[in-house]
């Protein structure tokens, strides 16, 4: 199984550095949640993710005025795509994270795992 996960620098890269990430996590910087494209999020699956995650500011607080409203927007856009392909949408999730959600950055990514262990089984 593997998960890929876009973080925004500010926050949720942040709080990945301070969780224990499976193996199977890929994790992807980025200098705002709002860089992330739709054929960015495609291009994962294409490449053999079986989830992806994008993980962003809170939407009141983005260091970029409008990144993870974009970044959320995106998501739901592709989230649309995956569905007229026949991939589950729920395979592709955004959350927003702080900085200091350390454990909730490692809730996000067990409750992905094991929602895609249950969808596989």
């Amino acid at each position: 199984m593997r998960i890929v996960v876009f973080c925004c620098e500010n926050s949720a890269y942040q709080a990945a550095r301070q969780s224990r990430l499976p193996a199977e996590v890929d994790l992807i910087r980025l200098p705002c949640g709002g860089r992330v494209e739709v054929l960015h999020l495609l291009r994962a699956f294409e490449g053999g993710a079986d989830g992806v995650l994008v993980l962003t500011c809170q939407e009141d607080n983005c260091q970029s005025l409008h990144g993870s409203a974009r970044a959320r927007h995106r998501v739901e856009y592709a989230k649309e795509i995956l569905k007229e392909i026949g991939i589950d949408p729920e395979r592709l999730q955004w959350h927003p994270v702080t900085s200091n959600m350390g454990p909730r950055f490692q809730k996000i990514v067990a409750d992905m795992v094991e929602g895609l262990k249950l969808a596989s089984a």
